[in-house]
């Protein structure tokens, strides 16, 4: 049984019967998953490569603002990957519909169910895809989807440039500008290829080197921090992370 104080002008209360298995019970009380030693909230990434470059970005986000000491990863917030098209297989409402338990349960993963809030970024490849639907309803607010087409639209142009330098394939670089390729429904691979007229750079629907190409620009990103920015799209990111992980982290007025 739920007995809470209801937030308006006129005091009021609210009672309702929960079932044993119903989390809202354990948030009105504050309890937190890092109570138990778990991270308080999930933020869910196509592959690696999007992990690493987004642990980046919220570093640097974090770092400007002076946060870095308030939000530590998997204290507040942890990443996992999701693989892409994997994550139509995953249940983010965390209710049991008219259907039963066992036939849910053997659908779909039940991801309420083995860890905590959970925030959902997609490349902008899925948007128009059947499951997109479903994600919207179950995630709300704590869906992300790219404008850009995949995550390597959103890499800082000064980081970029450096990669291509070091690759010693064009001799233009400086040529390369920021809005040729960010927020754009082109693979970066393509828009490097039509810019500087090779054929070096695309990979069937993604760029050569997708490893390699992450692997330098994390390293560039550590060691030269004052060299870069956040892209637009990368800074409105961090923005709603940060307020999902906020608000992961805090317990309800009240309590």
């Amino acid at each position: 049984m739920l007995f809470r104080k209801l937030t308006s002008a006129k005091p009021s209360f609210e009672i309702r019967t929960m079932s044993q298995a119903e989390r809202l019970a354990l948030d009105e009380l504050g309890v937190r998953a890092s109570s138990v030693f778990l991270t308080n909230s999930t933020i869910w990434v196509e592959g690696v490569s999007d992990r690493l470059y987004f642990r980046e970005y919220l570093r640097k986000y974090l770092e400007g603002r002076e946060l870095q000491s308030k939000f530590r990863e998997d204290t507040h917030y942890s990443f996992m990957e999701g693989g892409g098209a994997n994550i139509a297989h995953f249940d983010f409402t965390g209710e049991i519909t008219g259907k039963s338990a066992v036939y849910e349960l053997t659908e779909k993963i039940r991801i309420a169910k083995v860890c905590s809030k959970s925030f959902v970024v997609l490349d902008g490849d899925n948007r128009g895809k059947p499951r997109m639907k479903d994600l919207e309803l179950a995630l709300g607010e704590d869906l992300f989807v790219l404008e850009s087409k995949e995550i390597e639209n959103l890499l800082p142009v000064e980081v970029l440039k450096a990669y291509l330098r070091l690759r010693g394939e064009i001799k233009d670089v400086e040529l390369l500008k920021l809005e040729d390729y960010h927020q754009k429904s082109w693979s970066l691979g393509k828009v490097l290829d039509e810019k500087f007229h090779t054929d070096r750079f695309t990979d069937g629907q993604t760029i050569k080197n997708k490893d390699g190409l992450c692997a330098f620009c994390v390293e560039f990103m550590r060691d030269n921090p004052k060299e870069w920015k956040l892209t637009p799209e990368a800074e409105t990111l961090c923005q709603r992370l940060v307020a999902f992980i906020e608000k992961a982290n805090n317990p309800p007025a009240g309590n």
